[in-house]
């Protein structure tokens, strides 16, 4: 197990693992106005049926947070939408 393990060596001992949490932060915005492909990108579907995919051309940020437990579990995600108006 030592020799699997990575980083510098410390004088402690993790005995709780699963209540330790790490976080990872990624941000983005739903704008696609200026985006590489300019509305012309193709989704396959079934035959019988409809993309139903429209863009957006209205800025809304949002960040998202994972959470993961020192023992590698997931725990949970957040997600932080920064926009003035959502619509259902």
């Amino acid at each position: 197990m030592e020799e699997e393990a990575y980083g510098r060596k410390t004088k402690y001992m993790l005995t709780l693992p699963e209540k330790v949490f790490f976080v990872n932060e990624c941000k983005d915005n739903t704008l696609q106005k200026n985006d590489e492909n300019a509305g012309r990108q193709k989704f396959l579907v079934d035959p019988n049926q409809q993309a139903l995919i429209h863009p957006t051309f209205d800025d809304c940020h949002f960040t998202v947070l994972g959470f993961t437990a020192a023992t590698g579990q997931p725990v949970c995600c957040a997600v932080i939408i920064a926009c003035k108006e959502l619509q259902a």
